[in-house]
């Protein structure tokens, strides 16, 4: 029971901070695309695509391994 415990501890010690760094990115992420749709004026492409892609990648990437 004590080692399950510890493991449960372990987890939460690890997958915290890794949501809350991407629900702070998710956020900040929202500003971001304002200013760069306004400066991009309805362009999207496959440039824009791979970015926002990889953007969620990064922001996602700590949280699925550590689960």
């Amino acid at each position: 029971m004590e080692r399950r415990r510890q493991a449960l501890v372990a987890l939460l010690l690890v997958l915290l901070p890794n949501l809350l760094l991407v629900g702070i990115g998710i956020l900040m992420r929202g500003s971001a695309q304002r200013v760069a749709q306004s400066q991009a004026a309805g362009h999207f492409g496959p440039d824009r695509l791979l970015r926002v892609v990889g953007l969620y990648a990064f922001l996602l990437l700590p949280t699925v391994v550590w689960v």
